[in-house]
């Protein structure tokens, strides 16, 4: 267990935070852009994307402010790379896959959203796996 320092505990605070914000209305988005297409645009571009960002932002805050010695995270520990390639490929998908399909309209742009946020779901659980399990520590 880390000896838990304040700034580390409030970076931490603040990633798990992002984390929410960014993935909690991900969860209900196909519901809500079904009946309210403006809108979900909207929460996806004021609040879901900016705390995916943000997520990236506290990580390294976290990592940076892990401590030192033994329990010190380093960018090189196997479930951090891991981790921030699976957050690459959400930003990837928040941008060739959701937003594009957010602009557009009918059946095929649907489909597209829902294959992108079915991808977004994927990769969340993979990075919370990697940050609990954390493989290679």
């Amino acid at each position: 267990m880390l000896s838990a320092s304040v700034g580390y505990n409030i970076t931490l605070f603040l990633h798990l935070v992002a984390v929410v914000a960014a993935f909690g209305p991900l969860l209900v988005m196909g519901r809500l852009y079904a009946s309210d297409p403006a809108g979900a645009a909207r929460i996806y571009l004021r609040v879901s994307l900016p705390a995916l960002i943000l997520t990236w932002v506290f990580g390294m805050g976290v990592v940076g402010s892990s401590g030192s010695g033994e329990d010190k995270i380093a960018m090189s520990d196997t479930w951090i790379m891991l981790s921030l390639l699976a957050w690459l490929a959400m930003v990837a998908v928040a941008f060739a896959v959701i937003l594009p399909a957010m602009k557009s309209s009918g059946e095929a742009a649907r489909s597209k959203l829902m294959a992108g946020l079915g991808s977004s779901h994927l990769l969340m659980v993979v990075a919370v796996a990697l940050m609990v399990f954390k493989p290679g520590s």
